[in-house]
């Protein structure tokens, strides 16, 4: 493609639509500094495609809609300083990409769809680069583990919330634009086996139990009309109890060790929120149902003989339905009013509602800026490569209404 320009530096060819490169096209470009693609229509990095460019300092294919870089694609750039790959559709970090560079000090794929690291080794082996800085700012990252990290060497990532650290190892540093949420405990959503089980056979007890007396106060005509419906009410808070139980574990389940990043989303999930109602609404409902059954046990006692030795058919059918509004406006109402007052109901990530709270949030990093510069003098001859990271760091405490 270019011939006989042995002493270019700087090779500028971005906002083109240049479809792909040929393997053979920078063969003659053994000094060239700087390499713009950018804006173009690129969509794969083939093998070899920079192989005899060992001066390139800076590459930058940003904004095109590349989803592969093949294993040798930057076989050759062992003193590439910098790499511009946003905004392109990576949907993975393949390892063999780090293997070429040896002095790559700052890495940019932000604004891709980068879900995982591509794992076929393992880890995410970089060790052999120092300090080197991933802008990964703009990607979902929603499968990574602790372990795909044991290979870095003093890295930096930049992310947009904090979950995403929680998946990386101490010997890299995460910085996070978003502050870490309260609720984030960086765990799975059950902690431990025995909880996960507890919850499981907890669960599942309440649920086929309680059915088991909802069923029998239906059938049967045991106790009394007052006692059986007081009875079957209480069975139906608790079998309830056991629904929200099991919506807990199926989480759990389904979201594992994952679960850091996926947390936010959790949250704010329809099944969260209803499991959020559900265990509000049956923990109200027994404290209720206990107590009437307590107060029509303690009238038939007190007043065997009298006019009041119950709280008898009317009153417990009112007691009953007051109690089912008052239950489902405490556990319905918060949920509701978030919808026009955000932040006025806080859920924690097992879905435990709690209204109106004032928690400590801890900001570690309010925000962070990120530029790559380059500049050049092709009239002195000379070529300079500036990369600029800019941290603004505002730790502080502070008292949101949650």
């Amino acid at each position: 493609m270019f011939h006989n320009l042995l002493n270019l530096k700087v090779l500028l060819l971005q906002n083109n639509k240049i479809p792909g490169i040929p393997e053979s096209a920078f063969n003659d470009f053994r000094d060239v500094r700087f390499v713009d693609l950018s804006s173009n229509n690129l969509s794969r990095i083939e093998n070899h495609t920079f192989q005899n460019m060992e001066n390139l300092k800076a590459l930058n294919i940003s904004n095109n809609s590349i989803y592969h870089v093949s294993a040798s694609g930057f076989l050759g750039l062992t003193r590439l300083v910098s790499l511009d790959m946003r905004s392109n559709k990576l949907t993975y970090f393949g390892h063999d990409i780090l293997q070429h560079f040896v002095v790559l000090t700052f890495f940019d794929v932000s604004q891709n769809t980068i879900l995982a690291l591509n794992m076929s080794r393992g880890r995410f082996n970089d060790a052999h680069l120092v300090d080197i800085i991933y802008n990964m700012r703009g990607n979902p990252l929603l499968f990574l583990k602790p372990s795909h990290f044991s290979g870095s060497n003093k890295a930096t990532f930049l992310v947009d919330y904090f979950a995403a650290c929680c998946s990386m190892k101490t010997n890299v540093t995460c910085l996070s634009f978003h502050a870490r949420p309260s609720y984030l405990t960086c765990g799975r959503l059950l902690s431990n086996v025995i909880l996960r089980v507890t919850i499981l056979v907890v669960g599942a007890a309440a649920v086929s139990f309680n059915l088991g007396v909802i069923v029998s106060r239906l059938v049967l005509d045991t106790g009394g009309q007052v006692q059986n419906s007081l009875i079957g009410n209480l069975g139906i808070s608790d079998f309830i109890m056991g629904i929200a139980m099991l919506v807990l574990f199926s989480a759990d389940l389904y979201y594992a060790d994952y679960f850091p990043n996926y947390s936010t989303t959790w949250i704010k999930n329809p099944f969260c929120k209803t499991a959020a109602v559900l265990s509000t609404l049956s923990s109200e409902a027994s404290v209720l149902f206990v107590g009437l059954i307590a107060l029509d046990r303690y009238l038939g006692v007190a007043h065997p003989l009298g006019v009041h030795r119950g709280l008898g058919s009317g009153r417990m059918k009112i007691s009953v339905v007051l109690c089912w509004f008052l239950c489902c406006l405490i556990s319905v109402g918060p949920v509701v009013l978030d919808i026009y007052f955000p932040g006025t109901f806080f859920l924690s990530e097992v879905c435990v509602g709690l209204p109106i709270v004032k928690r400590p949030v801890s900001s570690e990093i309010a925000d962070f800026i990120s530029t790559t510069n380059f500049e050049y003098d092709l009239e002195q001859g000379g070529y300079f490569i500036k990369i600029g990271i800019t941290l603004i760091f505002s730790v502080r405490e502070r008292f949101n209404l949650l």
